[in-house]
């Protein structure tokens, strides 16, 4: 290999949110960390937001422009080199969740939901119990509903589990206290059954008792202040098929799959009304609407497992560094031939239609 030259290629992909360049001004290396992504052949996100983030930050702080290239991605250039910018998502792995789907305990967790909370419509939320999930004001949210609209009382249920992953402690210690502070004056105005809380230590429910809980909903409520790849709604939505009436997804718009889920409904979980009518429309909503909006994500989210989205990115690495080399290689042998020597040209230019000087017929 050719000293200097690069024996492998790096793939860059980020699964959380990209900060805004903002953050990068602020901190002390902030430059320096951008350079350490832009040393990769491929930096990859799963939404558009964050790949503009990242665009803007490295024209900003960098001063490094992007242009389009073939296939609709986009290039930064970066000391010589083109580092390929790609968005792609991927979902659940569906043979998984279908298998888990006929587990005995899976139909029987989820016939156990419906009988518990018999006659009321069923608000699934699985969330990890920090700021950004944004739980309390979901929580806030459902208190608002419930008092705003009495009719709810008897026909409504929040199903919420809150993960406790020991990830962030102090955090996760303040939000617990507050969601349960609010979950008990939720229960003390209008009884236990509006409410049905449960904490889970761990970074995850078992994947039986989360899709009997899918299975068992009416609809998805999700309230992230700050969210990026959350598989529960893709898994949520795989987990209605075959349902009568499929259930909806309500999403916050800082959320990352609110931009690959097209059926899901969005909210803003700072905007109270408009999330009190959301969840109203998605309780209220027909079933040939609520069919409608399944279909929409139904396809993407039963083909698109982390196999076929490895090979992907695989594919955009293979075929982007391949046609940038073949292009970076055009312009070193065009370099090299406007910068050869005359001695160098003349060695070379036998193999061509070239009379050389007789240096005799100089001479005389």
């Amino acid at each position: 290999a050719k000293i200097g030259s690069r024996l492998t290629k790096k793939i860059f992909y980020l699964h959380i949110p990209f900060p805004v360049s903002m953050i990068f001004k602020e901190i002390e290396f902030g430059a320096t960390v951008l350079e350490g992504i832009l040393h990769a052949d491929i930096v990859g996100f799963h939404g558009f937001t964050d790949a503009r983030h990242f665009l803007s930050s490295a024209k900003r702080i960098l001063g490094l422009s992007h242009d389009s290239l073939e296939g609709g991605l986009l290039g930064v250039k970066y000391k010589g080199r083109t580092v390929v910018v790609t968005m792609s998502s991927v979902s659940v792995e569906p043979e998984m969740v279908d298998a888990v789907m006929d587990f005995p305990t899976t139909i029987s967790g989820a016939a156990e939901l419906k009988a518990k909370h018999s006659g009321r419509a069923i608000i699934a939320g699985v969330d990890v119990a920090q700021y950004l999930s944004g739980v309390s004001l979901k929580l806030a949210t459902y208190g608002r509903l419930l008092q705003d609209s009495p009719s709810w009382r008897d026909k409504l249920v929040l199903v919420q589990r809150c993960l406790i992953p020991g990830a962030r402690r102090l955090d996760e210690a303040r939000t617990v206290r507050e969601i349960r502070k609010i979950v008990s004056q939720i229960k003390s105005k209008y009884g236990d059954g509006v409410i049905d809380y449960e904490e889970v230590y761990g970074s995850s429910m078992p994947i039986d008792q989360r899709v009997a809980l899918w299975r068992a909903a009416d609809c998805l409520f999700s309230a992230d202040v700050r969210g990026g790849l959350n598989m529960m709604p893709l898994e949520f939505v795989f987990a209605q098929k075959g349902k009568d009436s499929p259930g909806i997804v309500i999403a916050s718009e800082f959320s990352g799959v609110f931009s690959i889920l097209n059926g899901a409904l969005r909210i803003s979980p700072y905007d109270m009304k408009l999330t009190l009518a959301t969840v109203d429309r998605a309780l209220t909503m027909s079933k040939q609407e609520r069919e409608g909006r399944h279909l929409r994500d139904i396809d993407f989210v039963s083909s698109s497992g982390s196999d076929k989205w490895i090979q992907g990115v695989l594919r955009d690495l293979f075929d982007q560094t391949e046609s940038l080399d073949d292009g970076e290689k055009d312009s070193e042998e065009n370099r090299s031939s406007e910068g050869k020597s005359v001695g160098a040209f003349l060695a070379t230019a036998q193999e061509e239609q070239f009379t050389r000087l007789r240096s005799k017929s100089v001479i005389s």
